[in-house]
């Protein structure tokens, strides 16, 4: 079984996250939680350098992941990023790029 949280990790709730993280990883072999985008975020995403194209839903996207030590720095805890070329090739001011960023 996997479960898939959705938590936007702001600061003055990060304690109170971090709990429901050790309940669920004491109870799942494994787990998703959605990351928000962040300046730091983005620093790592166009840092990344590991892009692999897959093909997802007959649909091509390239993926990379990154460490996330943004609670649990001991654990091997990953972020999996998706992109794909806009459809406006319109530049994004915080990545430099045209690409569509989501991230798991």
């Amino acid at each position: 079984m996997v479960v898939v949280l959705i938590i936007n990790l702001t600061n003055r709730t990060l304690i109170f996250r971090n709990e429901i993280i050790e309940v669920v990883a004491a109870r799942s072999k494994s787990f998703c939680i959605r990351g928000h985008k962040t300046a730091d975020l983005f620093r790592q995403i166009t840092a990344s350098k590991t892009w692999q194209t897959v093909e997802i839903n007959y649909k091509l996207y390239e993926v990379a992941s990154l460490a996330f030590t943004r609670f649990f720095e001991k654990k091997n805890y990953r972020l999996i990023i998706m992109r794909e070329k806009g459809k406006n090739n319109q530049m994004d001011l915080f990545t430099g790029d045209t690409f569509v960023y989501r991230s798991i």
